[in-house]
Parts: structure tokens; C-alpha cells; sequence
């Protein structure tokens, strides 16, 4: 990449970073090492940016903790395959039901997402018995 293509791309890069942390209210850091070796930062005050990473890395508001070899395996995978696999799917899926699970506070609420999942099932059962019979 030519270094000017690169200058203006940190730039760009730098912009979305401010964006981000003003748009959502939240802390941001960017670190990038360019082609002639130095790295740049957001904000552009080294120390600045280390106390905000600190504090990223030290927040409690964090959901999940995510390795970074289990990342980098399923996007190998999903690249290397052309689609994601049955594992990160269901994952996936584990994830969002327990998210939305979550924020059902009434019996009414609890009993239509028991009835959504019981239909749900059904779908599933009915593919799989297709399934079987073809093949």
C-alpha cells in the first residue's frame, strides 16, 4: 500500500474512532502500526489512549470474554469453509435466547416465548423427519 493511501486511511480510521466513542458513549482506543513501523493511536496522546485501554480492559460492564485462538479458529474456519459451522451457530443461537430470556419479566411474556419455541421445535422435528426420509 502506498504511504499516502495509508495516511489517509489512519485518518479515516482515526475520525470513525472518535465518532464511535462520541456516537455510543463509550471508550475507545485504536492502536495501528503503519508500513514505516511507527504505530498511531487514538487518542493521539499516548498516554491518553493506554489510560483508556486500561479501563476497557478493566471494565466490569463486559458480558463475555472472548479468546482470541477461539475467534481466530471459527474465522478460519468460516473462511476456509465458506459458511459458519453448526457449533458457532448454535452458540450463536444459545446466546440470543438467553439474552432474550432475560428480558421477559411477566408470565404472559414467559408463556409466548415458551409457545414461540414449542412451534419452533415442531419446524425443526418436521425438517429432520424430512430429512430422514430422503436420504
Amino acid at each position: 500500500m502506498a504511504p499516502n493511501g495509508f495516511i489517509g486511511r489512519i485518518s479515516t480510521l482515526k475520525k470513525k474512532a472518535k465518532e464511535l466513542g462520541i456516537l455510543c458513549d463509550v471508550p475507545v482506543a485504536l492502536v495501528c502500526y503503519g508500513i514505516d513501523g511507527n504505530f498511531h493511536t487514538w487518542p493521539e496522546e499516548k498516554e491518553e489512549c493506554m489510560n483508556t485501554i486500561l479501563a476497557i480492559k478493566q471494565s466490569t460492564r463486559r458480558e463475555k470474554k472472548v479468546h482470541l485462538s477461539d475467534f481466530l479458529e471459527s474465522k478460519k474456519l468460516k473462511q476456509e469453509t465458506g459458511k459458519v459451522s453448526a457449533d458457532c451457530k448454535i452458540d450463536r443461537l444459545v446466546h440470543q435466547l438467553n439474552h432474550n430470556v432475560e428480558g421477559l419479566v411477566t408470565e404472559n411474556e414467559l408463556l409466548g416465548f415458551q409457545r414461540f419455541l414449542e412451534d419452533k421445535l415442531k419446524l425443526l422435528e418436521n425438517k429432520k423427519r424430512r430429512l430422514q426420509t430422503h436420504n
